[in-house]
């Protein structure tokens, strides 16, 4: 456990330090053979939770230290399970080690919920990777399977109401946004 541990702060720091393994974890294994997080995600959930621990936990206005790293850590473990097709509040939750309710709550507070986040990393994601001339031959429909998505139709109407481009006028050339 880390110096920040102390005067009664033991299992924030136990939080902040298992989210910081995670990220960490994230980076060094990858045994799905899966991109998990870009670099730019990484490096912004990695100062996010530095913050956090040097600003004394508190995140956001309202929000306790405690409240402050279990979004941290349903941040990371999102991120770090974006390719699986079954991410779900129910897993997030349990894997936080908090109920589904209260998680819920704590997305609400920043005005959005697990669902919605989900969907726009893996938007994000499988839009990264719809530019990435290093994936130039991967179908679209490898890329949206890739990122969660089971059905090719609901990929490309998802990605056309985020983007207002299809996969298909994205991988053609059109903007990248």
């Amino acid at each position: 456990m880390g110096p920040w541990c102390g005067s009664g702060a033991a299992g924030a720091g136990r939080l902040y330090s298992a989210a910081l393994r995670r990220l960490l974890d994230g980076v060094i294994l990858d045994d799905a053979g899966v991109d998990v997080a870009s670099s730019a995600v990484l490096r912004d959930q990695v100062s996010e939770l530095l913050a956090s621990l040097i600003a004394g936990g508190s995140r956001a206005a309202g929000q306790s230290a405690l409240g402050a790293s279990h979004m941290l850590a349903a941040r990371a473990y999102i991120e770090l399970h974006l390719h699986e097709e079954a991410l779900s509040i129910q897993a997030v939750a349990a894997a936080v080690g908090i109920s589904v309710r209260h998680l819920a709550r704590l997305f609400a507070q920043e005005e959005t919920t697990v669902a919605e986040l989900v969907m726009r990393q893996r938007l994000a994601r499988a839009h990264e990777q719809l530019v990435d001339p290093r994936y130039a031959q991967q179908s679209i429909s490898a890329t949206a399977y890739r990122w969660g998505f089971t059905s090719h139709a609901h990929f490309s109407r998802a990605f056309r109401r985020a983007f207002d481009i299809t996969p298909t006028e994205l991988r053609r050339g059109g903007r990248t946004h």
